[in-house]
Order: structure tokens, then sequence, then C-alpha cells
């Protein structure tokens, strides 16, 4: 009997010690990752870095960025975009780039990864995440 509760005192304790680590990795980490932004103005686009304070908010941008809802034809005014993203992951090499247009019904995202575009569209909800983890400011 002491045996049993001896094994589930160990499960617990290396349990409770790996949630720890993991929530702390999650959440307290660094990023490595840079994000950029330039805004569109009409002499030049200006970068600048976002301080993005997780690895978990830069993840969450980077599956919103990269896995949005395919379209083929934009509807809409594309003459300007609102904000030029640039994500680049140091840990695996990957840089990305993104043109960006808020719209009334959430974004549409013109990505280009290794010279091939394709456009993606966002919802209202992604589309105010993106602004929140990027600290958008409209001009």
């Amino acid at each position: 009997m002491k045996r049993r509760y001896l094994v589930i005192s160990i499960i617990s304790i290396l349990t409770l010690f790996l949630g720890g680590f993991q929530y702390v990795k999650m959440h307290k980490t660094k990023s490595s990752s840079e994000v950029w932004v330039g805004y569109n103005s009409k002499s030049s686009t200006d970068f600048k870095r976002v301080n993005v304070e997780s690895q978990s908010k830069i993840d969450k941008l980077e599956e919103i960025l990269l896995n949005g809802k395919t379209i083929n034809k934009p509807k809409g005014d594309l003459q300007d975009y609102d904000i030029q993203l640039s994500l680049k992951v140091p840990a695996n090499e990957k840089s990305y780039s993104f043109l960006i247009w808020f719209t009334n019904n959430g974004a549409i995202i013109k990505k280009n990864i290794l010279n091939k575009f394709n456009y993606i569209s966002l919802d209202n909800q992604e589309a105010k995440l993106v602004k929140e983890i990027i600290k958008y400011k409209r001009n």
C-alpha cells in the first residue's frame, strides 16, 4: 500500500514540475524572433522593430499569418497597404514578409514566402489580435 502512494506521489510531483517548467517556457521566455513593422507613407516606408514580450505571442502571430484562409482574388482597394510586416525567425533562419490591408471585415494579407505570393483573409477577431500583438498605430 505504501509503495502505491509513493509511486503516485512521485508521478504527481513530476507532473507539477514539468507543468511549471512548460508554463515558464511558454509565457516568461523572451522571444528570439524579430517583428519589424513598416507603416506606409507617401514618401517611404519606415520600419521599426516591435518589442513582443513573449515567444507565445510571436508563435500565435506566425500561426495567424501563415494559416489564414487563402483567397484567389481579393476584394477592395489594394493600392495602398496599411503596413508591411517582416517576421524573422533566427532559430530556423526563416524570414517572412507580409503586406497588410485592414478592412471593415478584418484584413487582407499578401504574403511573400520564397518569392511566392498568396493572398489570405482574416476575420475581425484575428485582425484585432494581429493589431494588438504588433501594437498597431493608425497614421
